[in-house]
């Protein structure tokens, strides 16, 4: 665990490998975190997913992560916050998400020609 953080009931998640496990790193934030926490079990089960990870920052920095069941289901490896995976689909609301942002600023024309913006042949 990095500087500032604590994982919440590390004990009983190890006790039953699988569940979720907390990290918090500012303390102002536990409301809004507490609100949330129960969406990652739903968010697993509804994903049917063997294990899974988020995580929330404010102003560039670390405010909450989870972790939800295993890495490797067969060998009953919890996920951990080191936890690689594969990115899939996700990518594409994430650029989408950051070519709109970029056309709120004024600093996106969707109109415009690809050239404008990367070196890219006609």
């Amino acid at each position: 665990m990095g500087a500032g953080l604590y994982a919440r009931d590390a004990a009983q998640t190890q006790a039953r490998a699988g569940g979720c496990r907390d990290w918090l790193s500012a303390t102002a934030f536990e409301r809004q975190v507490a609100a949330a926490r129960p969406l990652v079990v739903k968010l697993k089960r509804a994903l049917a997913s063997p294990g899974l990870a988020v995580a929330i920052a404010a102003d560039g920095n670390l405010v909450w992560s989870s972790t939800c069941g295993f890495a490797d289901r067969e060998h009953r490896v919890p996920v951990a916050r080191s936890t690689l995976f594969r990115i899939g689909s996700v990518s594409k609301p994430v650029t989408a998400a950051a070519a709109a942002r970029l056309v709120q600023d004024g600093r996106l024309d969707l109109d415009a020609e690809i050239q404008r913006y990367v070196d890219f042949p006609r």
